[in-house]
């Protein structure tokens, strides 16, 4: 995502979660190679979607998958796991 490019990933849960919810690539099932195959030419043969799905990843990343923005959400979970730990300085 973050070089600017369109992915093809796995059709796991997370990862089409963060691909079609950014519109930043396909997903795949990666046991069948002729989705692959189709994912591909998709790609290939949509030059201006292409182009569009990289800005859109390299926007996610810059927005939501960043180290500042996990590094919170990280932090917030930790907290409510957590509640009653001593806090240090």
């Amino acid at each position: 995502l973050s070089a600017g490019l369109p992915v093809i990933a796995s059709h796991f849960p997370r990862w089409k979660e963060v691909v079609e919810g950014n519109d930043c690539g396909l997903t795949v099932d990666p046991t069948r190679p002729q989705e692959i195959a189709r994912a591909m030419d998709e790609l290939l043969s949509q030059p201006a979607r292409r182009r569009q799905m990289g800005r859109n990843g390299l926007k996610a990343v810059q927005t939501r998958y960043n180290w500042q923005t996990q590094g919170r959400i990280l932090l917030q979970l930790y907290k409510e796991l957590l509640p009653d730990a001593p806090r240090t300085t």
